[in-house]
């Protein structure tokens, strides 16, 4: 697939995508004090063993977000 920086109003208006997929990879215990609604929880230490679980739709776009965008520019 093909990898794109985008912007929150991006995100916003991929949502309208039934096979859109927000991906929250920040710590599961951070994920629990908050998050935005709709997004999946998978940690950037677990994407390689639970990407094809939680994710299964390979054609589906994706948005990866933590708090400061480092954890999301890595996974």
């Amino acid at each position: 697939g093909t990898i794109l920086n985008v912007t929150p109003d991006e995100v916003i208006r991929m949502q309208g995508d039934p096979t859109f997929r927000l991906v929250d990879v920040r710590d599961p215990s951070v994920y629990k004090r908050g998050h935005i609604p709709g997004s999946i929880s998978l940690p950037d230490y677990a994407i390689k063993d639970q990407c094809a679980v939680k994710l299964p739709d390979k054609n589906a776009p994706i948005a990866l977000y933590c708090q400061s965008g480092v954890h999301a520019m890595a996974a």
